[in-house]
């Protein structure tokens, strides 16, 4: 009587252990639903592809790997954007020594200002990068 005592109340800890298991994973689980559901209010409005939703909800992993490297080619983008703006600023520098130089030896000659016009005008561009010079 006594070992099938001890069996029913090993049984019954083990019992209550899952019962408080199921409790605490529906709390953890209703916890991630609503940090699921804030983010998605929070990011939506900034997802501006086509019919995202409907590949969010069909096939979120594929979605996730677009996402990714959308955020890929992005940054790479940027980051060429950044070399190309050095690029610029360092010929442009490299430009004023050259008409420094041409101006020094041609003061008064029309060719002198000529070019010194042209490059005002080609420094004055920003060859369709915003944000450039």
């Amino acid at each position: 009587m006594d070992a099938a005592r001890q069996a029913f109340n090993s049984a019954d800890r083990v019992l209550n252990e899952l019962k408080n298991n199921i409790v605490n994973y529906e709390s953890l689980t209703a916890n991630e639903k609503e940090n699921i559901r804030a983010t998605m209010d929070r990011v939506t409005p900034h997802i501006l592809w086509e019919g995202w939703n409907t590949e969010w909800k069909n096939s979120p992993l594929s979605f996730i790997d677009r996402l990714t490297q959308a955020t890929r080619n992005y940054r790479l983008a940027q980051e060429k954007q950044r070399e190309l703006k050095s690029a610029i600023a360092l010929i442009h520098k490299e430009l004023e020594g050259i008409n420094i130089n041409k101006e020094a030896s041609m003061p008064h000659s029309p060719t002198g200002a000529t070019h010194l016009q042209q490059h005002r005008k080609w420094k004055s561009r920003t060859w369709g990068l915003p944000g450039i010079i």
